[in-house]
């Protein structure tokens, strides 16, 4: 079982409830080499930002998760989520994301 960080976290509080599914399917999944952290503040643009799940791994590496809720598309190099355009989203480019389901 991976390791939450903080491991005294309340997953119960954690917000939105579609980073708690991930992050609860991931801790049952990967095995205990890895390391889970939510919510990990940056600073991107002069902005402040933040990365849903980092998952570290001393023999895998690190992962930056964005984790978004409802139905997410790409049409004409524009993101889209739940049918509204997403503007916080623009400068990534389709090619680089993979798409994955959670189960219901």
């Amino acid at each position: 079982m991976a390791i939450l960080i903080p491991s005294d976290l309340d997953l119960d509080t954690l917000q939105p409830e579609s980073e708690r599914r991930v992050i609860r399917q991931l801790l049952t999944t990967l095995g205990d080499e890895w390391q889970i952290i939510p919510k990990v503040g940056i600073l991107l643009d002069n902005s402040n930002a933040e990365i849903d799940i980092v998952l570290a791994s001393r023999h895998r590496g690190v992962f930056a998760l964005e984790v978004k809720g409802g139905s997410i598309a790409v049409r004409n190099g524009q993101w889209y989520q739940n049918g509204e355009p997403d503007r916080k989203s623009t400068r990534l480019n389709s090619s680089h994301v993979s798409e994955s389901r959670m189960p219901s």
